[in-house]
């Protein structure tokens, strides 16, 4: 069981300070920030579920310190739970007999650890590794009592995301038949089905002491999710990359991970089902449920979901936890030769397509990070990013005045973790189309405060003219227009910088 802090730690001390991103980390670290300050999700700020907001303004709580450093420690103590509990369900279900059972517990480490990716998503990463277990544990004896527990962690879940509480369900759906047929009845049935459903309800109850203490917060967390219904979707999709779609131009080592990732995108499709119908046959054959790999490849069907619905290696990252298990589960089963090559090709096609993109790996690739002070933490980092954290800090300081501070615009809430500012406005990270009510509402926010500069890029997301946010939010642009002036000396060729007009409209 020191594997787990071995690797975790490891990994840790190797690139816990190496990196930083003010767009996707930065909206991790502002809600955090903002949590701590007493702040809530969804009701005073856009973000996630408030569970990794919790950990992480706890965590600074517990240092006394701020900056980005506690919420990446929050994340890898996370990681280390998760995966500490994974081994332990691992041993407990038999699996490690011999030094060649435990080397290859080792390299399910291995995996999992590559695929920890990106960081400030270790939450979900973590989250789908504790599902696991929580299956698994079910499905070795499927009792209301453990039907009640495991209700109880898929509401819990639901605080750290409740795309995670859903696809929990989902997989329990897979299970269920498997656990149910060794002894069936309507009425245990009814009654492990019953237990389940009070389990989420009691597991979900945080959820309404949150509103207690900050009330509005369940309506703004409904409006949340009518929201989704309203796009129709749950993230901004992109382009499968196939394998044989990969454009063979480039770098022999560029065009050997765009394979590798295609590859994958095939092995999460189809991989999931592969494994599930392996493990139900198993129980034909032998009476016996497989638990883990019958958890695991339940899971990797349902969250298939993640991987497609925005094709790029982050969310590929974020689906493939449960897939990882159930191929090593099944390598357990096959002749040692055969389970040594899946384990290495496994490893191989893991390295090749996420690895390059782990932060310590692209500094070292690049050679050119640079030491940056932010929050009183010394980060190394890549130049551009050196270039944006001196950009966000020269211009506060040049047009904030006495003012609330600015406006920053779409792409970079982290700029406002970093300045230590609060954002003027309630969606800090702007990239759906609204409507002009909610224009209305975040330009009435803008006009009670002090803002004394805007910072804008007009640039399409994914390509996309229709997502520029002079598209997505025209009112607000032409509040910008009218209210503030153009900074030449300060704009770049990403960064349109405007400060306050003398009188504005």
């Amino acid at each position: 069981m020191l594997y787990p802090l071995l690797f975790v730690v490891g990994v840790f001390m190797w690139q816990g300070m190496t990196g930083l991103n003010l767009r996707d980390e930065g909206y991790l670290w502002y809600g955090a920030k903002a949590m701590l300050s007493g702040d809530v999700t969804f009701r005073d700020y856009s973000g996630y579920d408030p569970g990794r907001y919790l950990l992480s303004a706890a965590t600074m709580m517990f240092m006394g310190d701020t900056g980005i450093l506690p919420v990446r420690l929050a994340a890898m103590l996370c990681q280390l739970v998760a995966i500490g509990i994974l081994m332990h369900r691992i041993i407990r279900s038999g699996m490690i007999r011999t030094d060649r059972d435990e080397w290859f517990a080792v390299a399910l480490l291995c995996l999992i650890c590559l695929w920890m990716f990106p960081r400030h998503k270790i939450f979900d990463n973590s989250t789908s590794l504790l599902l696991v277990a929580l299956l698994s544990w079910f499905a070795s004896a499927g009792t209301e009592r453990r039907a009640l527990l495991v209700g109880i962690g898929v509401g819990l879940v639901a605080i750290m995301g409740r795309n995670h509480a859903v696809y929990g369900l989902v997989a329990i759906a897979l299970v269920l038949p498997v656990v149910l047929y060794q002894d069936f009845s309507r009425m245990r049935t009814l009654r492990i089905i019953g237990a389940g459903l009070l389990g989420v309800v009691i597991g979900s109850l945080p959820l309404l002491f949150i509103e207690f203490a900050k009330p509005g917060f369940i309506g703004a967390f409904v409006d949340s999710v009518l929201f989704l219904t309203e796009i129709k979707t749950t993230n901004a999709a992109l382009p499968v990359p196939w394998p044989w779609l990969v454009p063979f131009d480039g770098a022999a080592s560029q065009i050997l991970q765009r394979l590798s990732i295609g590859s994958w995108f095939v092995a999460v499709l189809l991989g999931g089902w592969a494994a599930y119908i392996y493990a139900v046959s198993v129980y034909i054959r032998t009476k016996q449920t497989p638990a883990l790999l019958l958890a695991s490849s339940s899971l990797a069907v349902v969250y298939t979901h993640v991987a497609f619905s925005r094709a790029d290696p982050a969310h590929l990252a974020q689906s493939i936890a449960p897939l990882l298990v159930a191929l090593v589960c099944i390598s357990w089963t096959l002749r040692a030769y055969v389970r040594t090559g899946l384990i290495a090709a496994l490893l191989v096609l893991s390295v090749t397509s996420i690895g390059p993109l782990h932060p310590g790996v692209q500094c070292v690739v690049s050679m050119q990070c640079q030491p940056v002070t932010i929050a009183g933490s010394v980060l190394l980092v890549p130049k551009s990013s050196a270039t944006e954290v001196q950009f966000f800090q020269q211009v506060h300081a040049t047009l904030s005045g006495n003012g609330d501070g600015g406006l920053i615009v779409p792409f970079w809430p982290g700029a406002y973790a970093l300045l230590d500012v609060r954002a003027p406005v309630w969606e800090i990270y702007p990239t759906w189309p609204r409507t002009p009510e909610f224009e209305r509402t975040e330009i009435a926010r803008l006009q009670a405060q002090r803002i004394t500069y805007v910072i804008w890029s007009d640039a399409p997301m994914d390509g996309n003219d229709a997502l520029r946010y002079s598209q997505t939010h025209p009112l607000l642009t032409a509040y910008i227009s009218a209210g503030y002036e153009d900074v030449p000396a300060l704009s770049t060729q990403t960064f349109r910088v405007l400060k306050v007009k003398a009188t504005q409209p």
